[in-house]
């Protein structure tokens, strides 16, 4: 891909945009996009600009979202008086971001604009943002190259592609040029990631390590943690973290097998698309245990205390789960389909980390984790009440596991303090 075919694929992107709203209808039918906030997909904003200097910030989905919300907070935290947009392409990510941006003013969230000349200049137009930070690989030619000749500093942070991302910019290196040389900073979480990007760009990526293993869980509810904790004292609490369809069966099959050893254990089912909750309310009872749902406790409609699982139906509690929690099962991990979910806001409080075999979004950070024994592999039902069983009945080899991992993260965060220093660096040049 050379400068003329960047060029052809800008006017086809222009000669294409009549039709976007009937594709964006279309997606919504399908559930795929917000049905009452496509006019963000367009470029149309549904927000005000707010005065002073903006960061922008872009994450195509929840994992990424998290990352961008860790500099945001920490960005805000060094340089006061800043505003963030923050932009993500899916409803659970803008759910997600929704909750988040309504406890803190100086926050908005918008669906990222489509990648068409036109969509692109209206939201750059309306936002005008001071600095520009992508995410991981979320590349899009049209949006990174108006922003570059409008002189938006841009940065890409925590840059991870896999084998074949990696072949396809080495085949067209004109337009690996043209894209990746508008960046200002690019900061690489693995090292063949870090080479590949170097040869397009004149400063060489920084090697800053997986941002994700410097993670912190969010919701810390220290009023409902001292009251959970209260209720459910003397229990084993444990944790299924971000599950998908066919997971919720097999922990619960494990919880099953946990309480033939500990009676009393609680499982707080945490899945991954809150949506999902009615069903897997459903799987609870077929499988013969009773839940409350965490909603219900907050509307008062239920209790915590005497049920064998918790369903925690809606997002931005994490901090308080594992902060109750004494293991975490990462969901995503036993499927194929799924491939795994980041396993650090676990690290991050202490808790014991297991996983499934099936992580490979994320599969340096388990790598790491699996060379350090700072979790337990476990695919089976059988395998992880196993597991579970040993970590109830010895707190040294818990503990074991979870310093090994909160080490791990506090490696990590030196690459976040790099990455920090070069967006602020970027801020003062404006």
């Amino acid at each position: 891909m050379s400068a003329f075919a960047l060029a052809a694929y800008g006017l086809v992107a222009w000669m294409l945009n009549p039709a976007l709203p009937l594709f964006l209808r279309w997606r919504a039918r399908r559930g795929k996009e917000d049905p009452a906030r496509l006019g963000e997909r367009l470029g149309r904003a549904s927000l005000p600009r707010p005065e002073g200097m903006l960061v922008w910030l872009h994450g195509v989905s929840v994992g990424e979202s998290g990352v961008a919300r860790m500099l945001a907070l920490v960005l805000a935290e060094r340089q006061p008086g800043l505003n963030f947009l923050v932009t993500s392409a899916t409803r659970t990510s803008a759910a997600q971001w929704s909750e988040f941006c309504a406890c803190d003013p100086l926050f908005r969230h918008q669906f990222v604009p489509l990648d068409s000349p036109q969509c692109v200049r209206k939201f750059l137009d309306h936002w005008q943002p001071d600095l520009g930070i992508f995410i991981e690989s979320e590349i899009w030619p049209n949006l990174l190259r108006a922003s570059a000749r409008r002189g938006i500093r841009l940065a890409l942070v925590n840059a991870r592609m896999n084998a074949r991302s990696r072949r396809f910019w080495r085949s067209v290196p004109g337009a690996a040029r043209a894209i990746f040389g508008g960046f200002s900073f690019i900061g690489a979480a693995d090292s063949e990631t870090a080479e590949m990007l170097g040869k397009f760009v004149i400063s060489p990526p920084i090697l800053t390590g997986n941002l994700k293993a410097a993670g912190s869980a969010t919701g810390r509810n220290q009023a409902w943690h001292d009251r959970l904790a209260a209720d459910w004292q003397g229990r084993f609490v444990w944790i299924g973290i971000s599950t998908h369809d066919g997971e919720e069966e097999i922990l619960l099959a494990a919880h099953r097998r946990l309480r033939a050893r500990h009676g009393n254990s609680i499982l707080i089912l945490a899945p991954r698309h809150p949506e999902r909750a009615d069903r897997v309310a459903e799987i609870v009872t077929h499988a013969g245990f009773t839940a409350s749902r965490w909603s219900g406790i907050l509307a008062g409609a239920s209790q915590p205390g005497g049920n064998d699982i918790l369903l925690a139906d809606r997002l931005g509690d994490m901090g308080l789960w594992l902060g109750l929690a004494q293991a975490a099962f990462i969901g995503g991990s036993l499927h194929p389909d799924y491939k795994g979910h980041n396993p650090m806001e676990a690290a991050a409080v202490g808790v014991p980390i297991l996983a499934g075999p099936h992580v490979s979004s994320f599969a340096p950070l388990y790598a790491q984790l699996r060379e350090a024994e700072a979790m337990i592999l476990a695919e089976t039902d059988e395998a992880i009440a196993m597991a579970l069983v040993r970590l109830a009945g010895d707190p040294a080899f818990a503990r074991t596991l979870a310093d090994a991992a909160q080490k791990m993260r506090a490696q990590a965060a030196a690459g976040l303090d790099v990455t920090i220093a070069a967006l602020l660096a970027l801020l003062e040049r404006k």
